[in-house]
């Protein structure tokens, strides 16, 4: 009786949802509305991101007055004591090859402008140079493409599924997880909601200059972009062999999306090699506190595993099981290997939800490869809209750090 109800309720909202997608500026209204409503669930979150912006700015400038020498860290005392990272970043758009400062921070929470952190983020100081915007103007421009983010979904699922009502569920969903919401709740510059539209440009622009354009973007926003990228070089390979078995010739056989990933990688670590030896950015001002980050997060880590992408985890253990079904052992590794790497990132970071959201190319994945073998969109949208509701009942405060 409570199934045949669910059911009943399910398929009259996505009658309604069809008819609303069949109306006119259907795109324009569905954004709009999943924004707001993206803005009412994270309401709670903002006092929060204040006030830990506040406290951690205090926590740092203590610390650092508190030094005798602070010179010891390559920077004056002064100047030091007033740093944050805020202030930072607006000197990056003033100077945006400026080297990092070695800076003393109080504890592994509060490194915010390291040089392994900071050095080579660029992409955004860079457009705020050029564009003359001031780090306010950077957070507003992160905002608006907060927005096109669930442009992006919306029209990038549509494609893949040719169902409308699955594209609105999706980027609805998807605004209850940091993916969605990081654009406009990381108040401090981190920019990590930018290299999360850079990506999924390079993943639904099929032009191969704006593909590797926005993987280099992405890369040079927050280098774990650039490891999430190699998942962007799997989703164009599915794409040319329609969904079919991929072998090791596969991958090294040339295609123009293959030629634009493997380009943005280069043009990242030749352009990144040049930095440093013509401006002395290392990139490694600070030390590497990895191993204590590990000890302190393996403790939390499958609990903090889905505050990145939440329940859209599911989409992602189902892709690899029909991928095992299908005996592509290759390409299973391949993404495993991936993941992989992306869950230690995660977990050497003193962030975790940041750096596991990356993986969310996975999900459009393992969804692709769904429709290829014949799943139909009924049960699509069951599953959506299962893992919506489950997103939405999980609520979690996101502590931006690194």
């Amino acid at each position: 009786m409570i199934l045949t109800f669910l059911k009943t309720f399910a398929d009259n909202l996505f009658d309604r949802l069809e008819g609303f997608s069949k109306s006119r500026f259907w795109l324009l209204k569905s954004v709009m509305i999943i924004t707001v409503l993206t803005l009412f669930y994270n309401a709670q979150n903002y006092p929060f991101m204040i006030e830990k912006k506040i406290a951690g700015q205090n926590v740092a400038d203590s610390a650092i007055a508190s030094r005798t020498n602070a010179t010891d860290y390559g920077i004056d005392s002064t100047i030091a004591s007033k740093a944050t990272l805020h202030e930072f970043v607006q000197r990056q758009i003033n100077t945006p090859l400026i080297v990092v400062p070695k800076y003393p921070w109080a504890g592994w929470r509060y490194r915010f402008t390291q040089g392994r952190s900071r050095q080579f983020r660029l992409t955004l100081p860079v457009l705020g140079h050029y564009l003359h915007l001031n780090v306010n103007g950077l957070i507003l421009l992160q905002a608006l493409c907060g927005i096109f983010i669930f442009v992006l979904v919306i029209l990038l699922v549509t494609r893949i599924t040719d169902d409308r009502v699955l594209g609105l569920l999706f980027a609805l969903g998807l605004g209850f997880t940091y993916l969605g919401k990081a654009s406009f709740i990381d108040i401090r510059p981190w920019f990590i909601g930018m290299a999360y539209f850079f990506l999924l440009v390079s993943m639904f622009s099929k032009k191969p200059v704006i593909i590797g354009l926005g993987i280099l973007l992405a890369s040079f926003t927050d280098e774990r972009a650039l490891i999430a990228s190699g998942l962007i070089f799997i989703w164009w390979k599915l794409q040319l062999s329609g969904g079919e078995r991929i072998g090791l010739k596969d991958i090294f056989k040339p295609d123009r999306f293959a030629i634009s990933v493997i380009s943005a990688w280069a043009v990242y670590f030749v352009t990144r090699n040049i930095l440093a030896h013509q401006y002395g950015l290392t990139g490694f001002n600070g030390k590497s506190d990895m191993l204590t980050d590990i000890k302190v997060n393996y403790r939390y880590f499958m609990l903090d595993m889905l505050t990145g992408i939440k329940w859209f985890e599911i989409f992602i253990g189902l892709g690899l099981i029909l991928l095992l079904r299908l005996k592509y052992y290759f390409i299973t590794c391949l993404l495993l290997l991936n993941l992989g790497i992306l869950a230690f990132a995660a977990l050497a970071d003193t962030d975790i939800t940041k750096s596991i959201t990356f993986i969310f190319p996975t999900v459009f994945i393992s969804l692709y490869l769904m429709v290829k073998k014949g799943e139909s969109d009924k049960n699509l949208r069951y599953l959506t809209l299962a893992i919506v509701v489950l997103c939405f009942i999980m609520m979690t405060r996101d502590i931006p750090a690194a």
